[in-house]
C-alpha cells in the first residue's frame, strides 16, 4: 500500500489504482462501501473512490482518493539477551501532521542499553519533483562488552544527521545524508583521536527500493537497499569507510503461507576505531546469539523464515493486519576482521520455530531453537527481524 502514489491535488492524494477492471465500472454502492471501510480502518480524514477514463485509453482506471488526517502510533520494544540484559522502551509517532504523511517520531529504550531519539521525515514535497527530507538526533549510551576488546569500557554517543533525496515512481528513492557524532570513551585506544572523544562527520550517498505490501510485517514484495559512507574524525582528520547492501525478498508458498528471505552484507575499510566495528547478534541480525557477540569490519549475513497463518482476522482491503502466524526460521552470518586472526568466532548459524503475533504496526515474537554449536536457546522481543 504506498500512501503517495501516481498523483495527487491540493487535497488528495491517490492511495492505489486498479486497471482493466474485469466487470467495467463498479456500481456506486460498491465504490461508497469500499471508501466507507477505508475511513473506518485507515488514517484517513475522508475518502473518495472514482473511476477515470484515461483520453488515450479504453479501459477505465479506478483510483481512491484520500484526505489524510493525524494519527498516532505507539508501538512497545522490549529484548533479553546474555550480553546487555533486560531492554525496555517505547516509540510513538504522530502521522500526518501537515498532509501527505510528513510523520515525526521519539523514542526511547532503557536497561543494558540507553537510547533516545527523534526522528523528523516528509516524504514527498516539490510537486512533481517528489523530493523527501529528513532529520534526527540520537543519543547512546552502553557498556562496552563485546568480547573482541578488554577491558569493558562505557561508551557515549550523541550524533545528529539530515537527509535529502528524490523518489521515483513511489517505490525507489535515492539521496544525500550527512551526519555529526561525538562519540565519548572511557578507554583512549578506542577510538581515532587518541584522547576521550571523537568528533565524526559521515557522508552517505543511498539507494532504496521498497515494494513491500506492510514494511510492518511484509508478506509479499521486495526490499533492496545499498550506499557508501565516507567518515571523517575532525580532530586527527583520519578517515574510514563503510560499504552496505540488504536485499529482502518475499513471496507466497504452499498452503496460505509466505517465504521471507534476507541477505546483507557490509564491508568497512581504512583505520576503523573499536567503538565504530561491525557487530551481529542478537533477536534482530542473528537469532541464538548474544547481542553483538561476532564482531570485525567485513559481514555476510543469510536469513530465511516459512511464515504460515495459525489464526487471522480477515481483512479483505489488507489496509490492516493482526493475528498471529507459526514461523519456522534459519540465520547464518560470517564476519571478519581485515586480518584474519583476530576474528575470535567467525562463523554462526542458527535454526527453530516460534510464533509472531501481529495487531497493526505491533509485533512481538517469541522463537526457539539450536545453534550450530548444539547450544539451544528460547528468545523474545518486538518487532519483526526483516
Amino acid at each position: 500500500m504506498v500512501l503517495y502514489g501516481n498523483g495527487h491535488t491540493r487535497d488528495f492524494v491517490v492511495l492505489r489504482e486498479m486497471r482493466n477492471i474485469p466487470s467495467g465500472i463498479p456500481p456506486e454502492s460498491w465504490l461508497k462501501k469500499m471508501a466507507d471501510h477505508l475511513e473506518r480502518i485507515g488514517p484517513f480524514r475522508t475518502a473518495v473512490v472514482v473511476t477515470v477514463q484515461d483520453s488515450a485509453g479504453t479501459e477505465p482506471r479506478l483510483a481512491v482518493l484520500l484526505g489524510e488526517k493525524g494519527r498516532w502510533t505507539l508501538d512497545p520494544a522490549f529484548s533479553y539477551d546474555g550480553l546487555f540484559g533486560w531492554t525496555a522502551g517505547l516509540h510513538v509517532v504522530r502521522s500526518n501532521l501537515f498532509g501527505r504523511n510528513q510523520r515525526i517520531g521519539a523514542g526511547f529504550r532503557t536497561g543494558g542499553l540507553d537510547k533516545a531519539g527523534l526522528r523528523w521525515t516528509d516524504p514527498w514535497f516539490g510537486g512533481p519533483l517528489r523530493l523527501f527530507a529528513e532529520a534526527e538526533a540520537l543519543h547512546v549510551s552502553y557498556p562496552y562488552r563485546y568480547p573482541d576488546f578488554r577491558p569493558v569500557f562505557r561508551v557515549v554517543s550523541d550524533a545528529a544527521s539530515v537527509g535529502l533525496g528524490r523518489s521515483f515512481a513511489g517505490d525507489i528513492r535515492t539521496g544525500f545524508r550527512r551526519t555529526w557524532e561525538i562519540a565519548a570513551a572511557g578507554d583512549p585506544a578506542a577510538l581515532l583521536s587518541g584522547g576521550k572523544r571523537d568528533r565524526y562527520v559521515t557522508d552517505e550517498w543511498f539507494y532504496g527500493w521498497d515494494c513491500r505490501d506492510r514494511p510492518e510485517y511484509p508478506l509479499s514484495g521486495w526490499y533492496a537497499e545499498a550506499g557508501r559512507q565516507w567518515t571523517r574524525e575532525s580532530g586527527s582528520g583520519r578517515r574510514f569507510g563503510r560499504s552496505y547492501f540488504d536485499c529482502r525478498f518475499y513471496a507466497p508458498a504452499a498452503a496460505g503461507s509466505r517465504i521471507a528471505v534476507q541477505a546483507t552484507g557490509q564491508l568497512m575499510d581504512g583505520r576503523v576505531p573499536v567503538v565504530k566495528r561491525l557487530h551481529w547478534g542478537g533477536s534482530s541480525t542473528l537469532r541464538g546469539y548474544d547481542s553483538g557477540i561476532l564482531s570485525g569490519n567485513r559481514l555476510l549475513a543469510f536469513g530465511t523464515e516459512l511464515r504460515f497463518p495459525v489464526l487471522l482476522e480477515p481483512d479483505v482491503l489488507g489496509a490492516r493486519r493482526a493475528g498471529v502466524f507459526g514461523v519456522l526460521f534459519a540465520d547464518c552470518a560470517s564476519i571478519r576482521f581485515s586480518e584474519t586472526s583476530r576474528s575470535l568466532a567467525p562463523n554462526a548459524a542458527a535454526a527453530g520455530a516460534g510464533f509472531h503475533f501481529i495487531w497493526d504496526t505491533i509485533v512481538l515474537r517469541a522463537e526457539w531453537g539450536m545453534r550450530a554449536d548444539g547450544g539451544v536457546f528460547a528468545t523474545s522481543s518486538s518487532g519483526v527481524k526483516f
